[in-house]
């Protein structure tokens, strides 16, 4: 591009459009340039070095195994140490010779993660002793933290989140609760890349990779019996998730797949309230509870209540930045508000006399949902709001065909004119976007 620029100078001058004397500064400020190294690279060759590297280490080790029950204990506890010697090797080596470099930075900290590992596991096998949770997935994460934060690796993270997760999954409560001293490692890390533009597909992976652990390991570490914890706590950390950029504002924003936090807040919001859309009686609301798990440790009862405490007070500044941002996206404050919802619903369910009432209010809500992202898709002509808000109203409309008496002509008329609206509506934004396409000062016209 700059060659081309370059190349475009003279032009320029002949035209008129700047003089000599400016065309003389563009190429001084751009001499040097053609000759500095670009320090892009094709997503692809990042691939295909990581790849690579994984290929050779596993190469090496198969190697290793196969000659391994022909070697004494002494030459297998040498051999232990040299993954992680070659490892570090080559960690350090690309620290001081390639950290400019993408794909030896990947590469380079891919390698010394799954080497520590390997040494572990070839030391625990040489000594006789028990490759489990505790003997190997613990050091392995623990001595991993450094290794990720000193080449600020994605492909780093990404393994240290799987081996958070594993581990909380396979120990024994009340263990699983440190789980959240595990995950607030991470923090600074993806606070790094959240509050800095750019970079989008990392941003991409690193949230899908986050809330996966999230999911499948915070509730591993939380006690299940309170429903404080379970339906409370879990409406609340969805609608954090959901209005993450309020707080961050370079955070993933919007309705596609490229926003994995909209994607699970929403698909989260819409699955419990699927279920308490039908009767439930889920036991009293207390406070008390919390603190009533004879399995979890004092600092394990602690590290619960502290996550859970700090995010609601996430939950509360984004409602305070949304009441001072003059919003006018119910949407957005449906999904704030969904945790008072739980509230009430925790309250009407979990009284058996009002175990209705609690049925009612979940509908009423799904409905409310709907409506607000059918109000905006229709407003903003955005598609994907739109459906949305039909998959909510879909939603309600199968849970009540299958839990009311209405007759199957009923029902089946219902679904006939739900369909036939679903159909339309996707029909006319389609032939809207075609049209704005085609002639977009008429379509503009229309919008005003």
């Amino acid at each position: 591009m700059v060659k081309w620029l370059l190349g475009q100078l003279p032009e320029w001058v002949n035209n008129g459009l700047i003089d000599e004397a400016q065309a003389e500064r563009f190429a001084a400020y751009y001499h040097d340039h053609p000759k500095r190294e670009d320090s892009r690279l094709d997503p692809g060759i990042i691939a295909i070095s990581i790849v690579g590297a994984l290929l050779i280490m596993g190469g090496v080790i198969s190697i290793v195994a196969y000659n391994w029950e022909k070697l004494d204990q002494s030459m297998r506890l040498l051999i232990s140490f040299v993954p992680v010697v070659a490892g570090m090797g080559l960690y350090v080596f690309t620290y001081f010779k390639k950290r400019a470099s993408l794909a030896w930075r990947e590469s380079a900290t891919a390698v010394c993660m799954l080497s520590l590992g390997s040494s572990i596991a070839l030391y625990l096998q040489t000594m006789g002793m028990a490759v489990d949770q505790q003997t190997l997935l613990r050091p392995w994460m623990i001595l991993s933290i450094p290794v990720v934060y000193g080449m600020g690796s994605g492909l780093g993270m990404l393994i240290y989140f799987y081996l958070i997760t594993l581990w909380t999954l396979e120990v024994a409560r009340p263990n699983s609760s440190y789980y959240w001293l595990l995950l607030s490692v991470a923090f600074p890390y993806l606070w790094r890349y959240f509050s800095r533009p750019g970079q989008e597909i990392r941003k991409q992976l690193l949230s899908w990779a986050f809330i996966l652990s999230w999911g499948f390991g915070g509730l591993a570490a939380i006690p299940w019996h309170a429903p404080e914890y379970t339906i409370l706590g879990t409406s609340i950390w969805l609608s954090v998730f959901g209005g993450l950029y309020l707080l961050l504002p370079h955070a993933p924003n919007g309705l596609s797949f490229k926003n994995p936090f909209g994607i699970i807040s929403l698909a989260g919001i819409f699955l419990l309230v699927m279920i308490g859309a039908f009767q439930q009686d889920i036991g009293g609301f207390s406070w008390q509870g919390m603190w009533q798990d004879k399995e979890y440790t004092l600092l394990g009862l602690w590290l619960n209540f502290i996550v859970w405490l700090a995010v609601m007070v996430v939950w509360g500044m984004m409602g305070w930045r949304l009441y001072r941002s003059k919003s006018t996206q119910w949407t957005a404050w449906m999904g704030w508000c969904f945790p008072l919802f739980a509230g009430v619903y925790i309250l009407l369910a979990g009284n058996y006399a009002y175990g209705k009432a609690g049925m009612v209010a979940a509908n009423l809500f799904e409905a409310l949902f709907g409506l607000a992202y059918l109000w905006q898709g229709i407003n903003r002509h955005q598609l994907s709001a739109l459906n949305i808000g039909l998959l909510f109203v879909l939603g309600l409309a199968l849970e009540r065909f299958f839990d009311s008496d209405w007759s199957l002509v009923v029902k089946g008329v219902a679904f006939i004119v739900l369909g036939v609206f679903f159909l339309s509506a996707n029909l006319y934004f389609v032939r809207r976007n075609k049209k704005h396409s085609e002639d977009p000062g008429e379509a503009e016209m229309q919008n005003t």
